[in-house]
């Protein structure tokens, strides 16, 4: 038996003794004694003097056995959810056109009026039937463009995608990322009988600020709609949860706060999660000067969940056995047109399609195996980081556009694990 290399030792500062695993995601709180024990670590004394903590140890994997890589078991663990997982999961965009001009917008040179037709969705419908297994469970984001500028297509497939997973005896599953302007009150009853359930808007700040940087194609104010949209979701607060995203920058990090607060004052806490998201200037879509720098954007991601301490819970550092549908072979993003990307970052980019549903053909062959095939453990600084299991590298299409995605838990740990306890109360309540 030896320790594992992927433990954590803190004392917070209330005192307790705190250990934890990065590669099984154990937390354990222990007395001086066995945190002594741990620390020095003596194999054949915990095994001798208190063969239950060697147990406990070796369960949690705060310790593994002799001759065991923790590497090889991250590996068999990655590979495993990479290729050997009974989901299928879609991100479809029934159209490439959009109603914004937000001023950060990496998709902004792909915008067109292409919308998915009926031999595409055909063609989708014809892929989703050859790779759903079943009695697995199948998952679809909707996303854009806009994707509410093509509700009668989202209408139209979820109706046939229903049909084949319930022949299939497949869970089916479904969320949406929209900037909000559509979702009138006849639209989220539509969304609701195509069983969406979870809904993603993007709100940056108060009326001027929202306005100045995400208005409509035509230059028009767009805040007061989404505003009043959000405040009408109160009468299904039971049955649709909203992840309210605020994109923020150098130039509005106070947005955060003031969408957090606007929620709070109107009593919709308990169904709307606000969280930051980080603008990037990808492909030069942004000035890169008024970015975040990963460590900055961390401390201030941290800062704002340490004050909503109702979130903490999700903010729990767990392992990971792949990143995302970018490293997963039954994730797959669909556009309009039906070319196939493994990461949205991508839509719309034919440079970087994988293949096309319609004519049945796969090409960029190189592209998808390096989204697919990456090994952090042979990476020489992944290798030797603690943190290898909760980041695996990082994103994915960062790492391929010679960006290091490292998590920002590396910059916040510590803090984070100051009020973990009240965290472990919160889960164990």
């Amino acid at each position: 038996m030896k320790k594992s290399y992927y433990n954590f030792l803190f004392q917070p500062k209330d005192g307790k003794n705190i250990v934890y695993n990065s590669r099984t995601g154990a937390m354990a709180e222990l007395d001086e004694a066995h945190m002594e024990q741990l620390r020095d670590w003596t194999e054949q004394e915990i095994m001798e003097k208190n063969p239950a903590f060697a147990e406990a140890l070796l369960q949690n994997g705060f310790a593994v056995a002799d001759g065991v890589s923790e590497q090889d078991m991250i590996q068999y663990d990655s590979f495993h959810a990479r290729f050997g997982s009974r989901s299928l999961g879609l991100t479809i965009t029934p159209t490439q056109d959009c109603n914004f001009r937000c001023q950060y917008c990496y998709e902004k040179d792909v915008i067109k009026p292409a919308y998915m037709n009926e031999e595409t969705q055909e063609a989708l419908i014809a892929y989703v039937k050859e790779n759903l297994v079943p009695e697995g469970i199948m998952t679809v984001c909707w996303y854009g463009g806009e994707p509410l500028m093509a509700l009668p297509v989202i209408s139209s497939l979820t109706q046939k995608m229903l049909a084949v997973c319930e022949e299939k005896h497949v869970e089916y599953k479904a969320d949406i990322v929209t900037n909000g302007y559509l979702l009138t009150q006849e639209t989220v009853q539509e969304l609701l009988r195509c069983k969406i359930r979870q809904i993603q808007v993007t709100l940056d700040g108060s009326r001027e600020t929202h306005n100045q940087r995400r208005p409509l194609a035509g230059g028009h104010p767009t805040y007061d709609v989404i505003w009043n949209n959000l405040l009408a979701l109160k009468a299904y607060e039971k049955e649709i949860l909203v992840d309210l995203r605020v994109n923020v920058d150098k130039s509005n990090y106070q947005a955060l706060t003031d969408v957090s607060e606007e929620i709070r004052r109107n009593g919709m806490e308990h169904f709307v999660r606000v969280y930051p998201g980080k603008v990037v200037s990808d492909g030069g879509c942004y000035q890169q000067d008024v970015c975040f720098e990963n460590r900055e954007f961390a401390l201030l991601e941290e800062s704002f969940f340490k004050d909503n301490r109702k979130h903490l819970p999700a903010r729990y550092p767990k392992p990971r056995h792949n990143v995302c549908g970018a490293d997963a072979e039954g994730s797959m993003v669909i556009d309009a047109e039906g070319f196939m990307y493994k990461c949205w970052m991508d839509v719309g980019n034919r440079t970087l399609s994988v293949g096309n549903i319609k004519s049945g053909t796969w090409g960029n062959e190189a592209l998808l195996y390096q989204y697919m095939l990456y090994e952090p453990v042979k990476d020489e600084a992944c290798s030797q980081c603690k943190y290898l299991p909760v980041c695996l590298g990082g994103c994915p299409h960062e790492r391929l556009h010679g960006k290091k995605g490292c998590t920002t838990l590396k910059e916040t740990v510590q803090d984070y694990m100051e009020y973990l306890p009240e965290v472990m109360e919160q889960n164990c309540s």
